[in-house]
């Protein structure tokens, strides 16, 4: 980064406060650094008529955090990138005692690159042409705090140079390199858990299907949170019923489908897993592959529902239902 300096200086600052500060000074020409003779490693932050003292520590205390140097480097574009993250990271786990699905993970086979995201509740499985050099990378967790980070980070229509390492991950665009810890874990093998043999089959309109949800939605608003999720879904020929009961309260939307196979099916989802695969498929037609009447009402994996993106076969989300 360039800048105007009258000498070195080492030290570690607050990001918080200094993230904020910056942000604040928008739209000024210049923000002004200087450390402070007092011996108590204070720097002064001037820009425009606004001055600021914040604390600092020694540069040593830093944590030393070395790049990835092992042999997997490969490139991607940045909104390529962007996409594959944010298509799946809504699916890791926020709960962190389960660190090996709290990330997404990466895995290569046959020069496809499979991009997941899974909460034990549902999942996404995004599958890629690897780029050049990612053929055959070791199977990889990144953090989740780590993918929103670059998500706020990444530029757009950049090439972002990526290292792979036994325990970090660097990515190098423009003049920064971010690096980060990768999960120790294993990730779970999805596949076990996509349904395969899903006869009952339904198209429905993505945008049609996602505003509906969202309006019924508003009946589960202030419920307590074993009845804040409840969606009912019931897929007749040319019909679909989203309905929610809450309190007394009752609320239902139709948007039309079309039956491609089976039979009718009444099954019950959590509402915010059918926002997140509504927004995350990025498609004009969503393709559910539901289980029969019998399979819905059980928690096991023959129950879960199987969604596809009709203009993309490569993008595949699954979600379990709740007891009806």
């Amino acid at each position: 980064m360039a800048a105007d300096s009258d000498g070195d200086c080492d030290i570690c600052l607050p990001f918080g406060r200094l993230n904020a500060l910056v942000k604040s000074f928008k739209g000024r020409k210049s923000i002004s650094i200087s450390q402070e003779k007092d011996g108590k490693g204070h720097i002064t932050l001037k820009s425009g008529q606004s001055r600021f003292k914040l604390p600092t520590l020694p540069a040593a205390d830093m944590p030393e955090m070395k790049e990835a140097t092992e042999d997997t480097h490969f490139s991607v574009r940045s909104d390529d990138l962007r996409s594959w993250i944010s298509k799946s990271v809504q699916f890791a786990t926020t709960d962190e005692l389960r660190p090996y699905l709290h990330g997404i993970s990466l895995q290569s086979e046959d020069k496809t690159l499979t991009i997941s995201g899974c909460n034990g509740h549902s999942l996404a499985k995004i599958v890629r042409p690897a780029p050049l050099g990612a053929e055959a990378i070791p199977d990889t967790i990144i953090h989740r705090p780590t993918c929103l980070a670059i998500l706020k980070i990444l530029p757009n229509e950049v090439d972002v140079d990526i290292s792979l390492g036994k325990a970090t991950i660097s990515l190098t665009f423009d003049d920064l390199i971010y690096t980060a810890r990768l999960v120790d874990g294993v990730f779970p093998d999805i596949n076990r858990i996509i349904p395969a043999d899903n006869g009952n089959i339904y198209e429905v309109q993505c945008e049609a299907f996602k505003q509906a949800v969202g309006r019924v939605s508003h009946i589960l608003s202030g419920a307590d949170k074993l009845i804040s999720s409840r969606v009912a879904l019931s897929f007749k020929k040319t019909r679909l019923s989203i309905s929610a009961e809450n309190s007394g309260a009752e609320g239902e939307d139709i948007v039309a489908c079309k039956r491609k196979s089976g039979d009718d099916v009444s099954i019950v989802f959590n509402l915010n897993y059918l926002l997140i695969i509504a927004e995350a498929a990025g498609t004009d037609t969503l393709i559910f592959h539901l289980p029969t009447a019998d399979e819905a009402g059980s928690l096991n994996n023959s129950a879960a529902a199987k969604v596809m993106a009709t203009n993309n076969d490569d993008d595949l989300f699954v979600v379990m239902p709740m007891r009806a």
